[in-house]
């Protein structure tokens, strides 16, 4: 059975902004071939809509949380990709932390240090661009510089391992 005119009303409203965006996006990105994908698509749209941006603990909750709920789902180099980039959105917020979360922080970047034996984390090109726009959609600025610029993507565990908040101790990883 046929209703004419039964949505002609809906179909005169203009699509809400965040359909509209989500429409333009690269298929691939759209179905979500990326775990990234829709965390930044998300960052960006609050971006560009001039909303209060996301607050930075709670941006960097996402990224590590990310790294947990996909362990075993993903390939292991987005894996790593997710590790890097949520790693290295913790240097770049860390001042803006909560006390507890720059701890947890720390006693990643030891339990790093200690099971990979690296005392720092150099991100790929790649990874550094995927973490400038994590920051930008949180006010940070970071520049990864070209690719040969190795030295702006490299972040050494030494500047934070001893940064751990009065009040607060350390426990061996």
């Amino acid at each position: 059975m046929l209703y004419p005119n039964c949505c002609m009303e809906e179909e005169a409203r203009p699509l809400p902004e965040e359909v509209s965006e989500a429409a333009s996006l690269p298929r691939a990105e759209a179905q979500g071939s990326d775990p990234f994908t829709s965390l930044i698509a998300e960052l960006h749209v609050q971006e560009h809509k001039r909303l209060s941006l996301p607050e930075i603990s709670k941006v960097y909750d996402m990224l590590v949380n990310l790294g947990s709920e996909t362990a075993g789902n993903i390939t292991p180099q987005v894996h790593e990709t997710i590790r890097s980039v949520s790693i290295g959105f913790g240097f770049l917020s860390f001042d803006q932390l909560p006390d507890g979360k720059k701890v947890a922080f720390i006693q990643r970047l030891r339990r790093d240090e200690k099971y990979h034996s690296r005392d720092h984390l150099t991100l790929t090109p790649a990874q550094a661009e995927i973490l400038q726009r994590v920051a930008m959609a949180v006010n940070i600025s970071y520049d990864p510089g070209k690719a040969e610029e190795e030295t702006k993507r490299i972040f050494a565990y030494s500047d934070f391992v001893n940064r751990v908040p009065e009040g607060y101790e350390l426990h061996n990883p």
